[in-house]
């Protein structure tokens, strides 16, 4: 095999290498996923997850979390899931596509 033969089968194999590589990138699998809502506003925000009034408040600063159940992403299956975040400070239909999803209030 001549030298030059030789450097194109080599970069053949590279560019196969480096393709599987980027296409098996990892996906999500959670059991119990879970969304965060941070309140940076600085005012005190009454809120409920996906309901039509207010259960319980968010203080500046503060973090409250609600469990989204299970999220499986793959190269084949999006099982992604939309939680319902209602507030005085507006609605947000935040998507979770990982294990913990962080969303802040500005």
């Amino acid at each position: 095999m001549t030298s030059k033969n030789m450097k194109k089968l080599l970069t053949v194999i590279y560019f196969i290498c480096f393709s599987l590589l980027f296409s098996c990138k990892g996906g999500v699998d959670c059991d119990n996923a879970e969304v965060c809502v941070i309140n940076n506003t600085g005012d005190v925000v009454h809120f409920c997850w996906g309901c039509s009034y207010y259960m319980d408040s968010l203080m500046p600063g503060e973090m409250k979390c609600n469990s989204v159940g299970e999220i499986h992403i793959d190269r084949t299956t999006n099982n992604s899931v939309i939680a319902y975040f209602t507030s005085d400070h507006g609605d947000y239909a935040i998507e979770v596509a990982e294990c913990s999803k962080k969303f802040v209030l500005e």
